[in-house]
């Protein structure tokens, strides 16, 4: 069973109306609610008949569509020919809009790749399931496969995996990938507490070598050269790699 999100569309709304309609600002709401800012955007867009969705050219609107518009412009095009007259034309407002809610066009791909991370996180703590197996890697293999159905179903995943020129110093997407290696080193750890990995294993390498695997699965999907049945059927096979005896895992 799915677990229900914790922000229903009244808590929503209220955050929407608190950050845009009462003028305390998107980031000090996300702040009091421990979310990311990209969230509240994304809030204020989904929200129907809201006072930022009724105004056309909105500042909670506008920052969503250029937000979307740069997700989209990575699927044809790399970081470095992207232009901000690109960007707003795919968000269908004037440069000078564009530039009235962000400085340059590193911050809207900031706030791009912030969007797709914060929602595929949200989608994992949604779908994972409410009672989980006290086995840490029976529970490493459920929280992977559903990772992958969430990434698959994002329509922003790509610009987190696939190679799309970001460059590491002006949107950094690496912080979000450990996110994943600290949980699944945190499951190892419990496995080999357990006795289930080898004492000679290395948990956190092991985590990190795991995820990275992950990652190109998913780069894989998203970027076409396969189709998501596969895809989560080889991140089961690299989520069962702990569940092997220590011998073979260890290598």
């Amino acid at each position: 069973m799915s677990r229900p999100s914790r922000f229903d569309v009244a808590r929503r709304r209220a955050a929407v109306a608190r950050a845009f309609d009462e003028g305390v600002g998107p980031e000090q709401v996300a702040t009091e609610l421990d979310v990311h800012p990209a969230t509240i955007y994304r809030w204020a867009g989904e929200l129907t008949g809201s006072r930022a969705e009724q105004r056309s050219d909105g500042h909670e609107d506008v920052s969503s569509r250029l937000v979307r518009s740069a997700q989209q412009l990575l699927r044809e095009h790399e970081y470095a020919a992207v232009t901000m007259k690109m960007l707003a034309g795919g968000a269908g407002v004037s440069v000078r809009s564009a530039y009235q809610r962000f400085d340059t066009k590193q911050d809207v791909f900031g706030a791009a790749v912030d969007a797709a991370a914060t929602e595929i996180i949200e989608r994992i703590a949604q779908e994972t399931p409410r009672h989980l197996s006290p086995e840490p890697l029976e529970q490493l293999e459920e929280l992977l496969v559903v990772a992958a159905r969430c990434v698959y179903a994002v329509q922003g995943a790509h610009v987190l995996f696939c190679d799309v020129g970001l460059p590491r110093e002006v949107v950094d997407t690496g912080r979000w990938h450990q996110l994943f290696v600290d949980v699944v080193a945190r499951l190892l750890h419990e496995a080999q507490r357990l006795g289930q990995l080898g004492p000679d294993d290395d948990p956190d390498h092991l985590a990190v070598g795991i995820v990275a695997g992950v990652r190109g699965v998913h780069a894989a999907v998203l970027g076409g050269s396969t189709d998501a049945t596969t895809g989560q059927r080889l991140v089961r096979v690299l989520a069962q790699v702990g569940s092997t005896s220590p011998r073979v895992v260890g290598g």
